[in-house]
């Protein structure tokens, strides 16, 4: 459960409303946004209480300030110029002394040796390893999604005015 603090919320890709109580988001005002409308019935069929919709991140600009904006494993489906965008549309919607938490990053320094079953395992054959890098140097992504390198994260954080941490995790040491 998240500090009390946090009286209203905003939770990007909010799913099926996995987290929405377990963090505690249904004692505060909540706006819950997700791009898929199935996520959403599914979201509203749980929590008919809950304020959601279906919309993408990327064209979400909110009204009211919030103390919270929140997201978990979804920054890694935008490139890094959409989430800059983000961040600073993020950055103006938030109170004096609110937080933007995006939870579950994948860290670009781990990419290869995740790939390489070191951190997990998920093992690359040599094969995939050279169609993968073929497809990357053609501009298209991994299944994974998009690797964010922290120093750029901290720096869109700076450039927004933004205090910056960045947290590990044990059980997944590739993402942040």
């Amino acid at each position: 459960i998240l500090p009390n603090e946090f009286n209203s919320v905003i939770e990007i890709g909010c799913g099926s409303g996995d987290m929405y109580e377990p963090l505690g988001f249904n004692s505060c005002r909540y706006h819950g946004l997700d791009f898929s409308p199935a996520m959403i019935e599914a979201f509203d069929a749980r929590y008919p209480e809950a304020n959601v919709e279906v919309r993408d991140l990327r064209d979400f600009d909110g009204s009211e300030p919030v103390d919270l904006i929140f997201s978990h494993g979804v920054v890694q489906f935008i490139s890094l110029a959409d989430f800059a965008e983000q961040v600073a549309r993020s950055a103006k919607l938030l109170k004096p002394g609110g937080h933007i938490i995006h939870a579950s990053a994948l860290r670009k320094a781990c990419r290869d040796a995740f790939l390489a079953g070191e951190l997990s395992e998920n093992i690359e054959s040599p094969m995939k390893t050279l169609a993968r890098r073929a497809m990357e140097k053609l501009g298209m992504r991994h299944t994974m999604g998009f690797w964010y390198d922290v120093a750029e994260v901290r720096g869109i954080a700076k450039k927004n005015g933004l205090k910056f941490q960045a947290f590990g995790s044990l059980f997944y040491p590739y993402r942040f």
